[in-house]
């Protein structure tokens, strides 16, 4: 396998496209997770050909936590990559993606505080700057930048099919009590399955899996969220994992970053 990885890295978005353009991808529901706890679906939106999905679970306070998955292809780009840069909330990107009257999921409306103050900001909605589609490459030679660096502990490795693992900060311990990114991209491996796990160090429920995702020549998938707790009074962070399964031969890459700060 290659690896490569910055110390920092000015990226719009570290999870990122595949590099073949025009090529057919898999559905972009999972195939059934696992029994048990769960961050759920709240919303999905269809925005310049790519399916962003918003995700909630319950956090320790009672207040939901909030994460964003985005499904689609380097031929069409990426219609977050431009939003994430601007430091929204995921209710901004909600909004920002959306058709003109739009209602939010009640669950992104409860977040907004939280999320703003994680930016350091009061909770006032802000509306997003116009941001075209960004497609961008899983190879960190070509990722755009903003004029700043926004990620740091970046990773990109490049499997020759088979089975990879790779966790957001290096190793299963790593705690982040800030905004992750992580995800895959595909470039020409068959029969490719991604699925992650994360760990709420604020809680008692150890790793939780998601169910497996389909993933064609082409493709990509990217997860962003920032989830935190306190647990005995101490502030605690999550830990997060992002895997991948297919044919040998062709080739897929696993990317993790952590952002500097907030969304």
């Amino acid at each position: 396998m290659k690896f490569t990885s910055r110390g920092r890295l000015g990226a719009v978005v570290v999870l990122l496209a595949g590099t073949l353009a025009g090529l057919a991808l898999a559905p972009s529901a999972a195939n059934a997770a696992p029994a048990g706890r769960h961050a759920s679906e709240v919303g999905t939106l269809t925005s310049g050909g790519a399916t962003v999905t918003f995700l909630s679970e319950p956090g320790p306070d009672g207040q939901p936590l909030i994460a964003i998955r985005e499904h689609g292809t380097m031929r069409t780009g990426s219609p977050v990559a431009g939003l994430v840069a601007q430091g929204l909330t995921p209710l901004e990107i909600f909004l920002a993606l959306a058709p003109g009257g739009t209602a939010a999921p009640m669950e992104l409306v409860r977040a907004q505080p939280a999320d703003a103050a994680r930016l350091g900001r009061d909770g006032a909605v802000r509306t997003a700057r116009p941001a075209g589609l960004l497609a961008v490459s899983c190879s960190e030679e070509v990722l755009p930048t903003t004029g700043s660096d926004q990620w740091y502990n970046v990773a990109d490795v490049v499997y020759p099919g088979g089975a990879g693992i790779q966790y957001v900060g290096g190793v299963a311990s790593s705690e982040i009590t800030g905004m992750v990114g992580y995800g895959a991209c595909n470039d020409s491996a068959a029969n490719m399955l991604v699925s992650y796990a994360y760990n709420a160090r604020f809680t008692n429920d150890g790793w939780i899996p998601s169910g497996t995702y389909p993933l064609g020549a082409g493709g990509y998938y990217a997860w962003y969220s920032a989830w935190s707790g306190y647990r005995n009074g101490v502030l605690r962070g999550t830990s997060y994992k992002v895997s991948a399964t297919a044919s040998t031969g062709g080739s897929y890459h696993l990317v993790t970053g952590i952002r500097w700060s907030g969304f």
